[in-house]
Parts: structure tokens; sequence; C-alpha cells
């Protein structure tokens, strides 16, 4: 069965100091998330492309630390 990345998942405070990947299979039907890695300081947050989208890209923007991502999707 093949998964295909759908989204990410964290903790964000002052930055993001967790991540972690979704997954679904090719016809959406089960969902696969992969552990985080990261702190655990902060509050939860979730990105997921549309339904029938899949993630094409996976950016940011950092300075000593992870401070913002966008998740690109088609």
């Amino acid at each position: 069965m093949l998964f295909r990345s759908s989204g990410i998942y964290g903790q964000v405070g002052s930055y993001i100091n967790q991540l972690g990947i979704i997954c679904k299979t090719e016809d959406q039907t089960q969902t696969y998330t992969s552990p985080s890695f990261g702190g655990s300081v902060g509050v939860s947050f979730s990105l997921s492309c549309p339904v029938g989208q899949f993630a094409i890209e996976l950016g940011g923007m950092s300075d000593n630390y992870l401070q913002q991502l966008y998740l690109g999707c088609r």
C-alpha cells in the first residue's frame, strides 16, 4: 500500500519546535501519522492539503530556528 504526504503537524511557540508528517493512501481512505520530532513546548498545529490533493513542496523561513512553514499541494 502506497502512502503519500498530505500534511504536517507539530508544536509551535516562539518558533516551530516539533514536526511530524501526515500521509494518506492514493484513494485517501487511510491515514498514517509519523512520529513527531523535536520538543513538546507550545501550541499544537497542523497543515493539510485539500481533499484529493497531496503535498508537492514544503518550505519555510528561519533565522537560528524554524519560524514559518508552508505546504504546497496539488
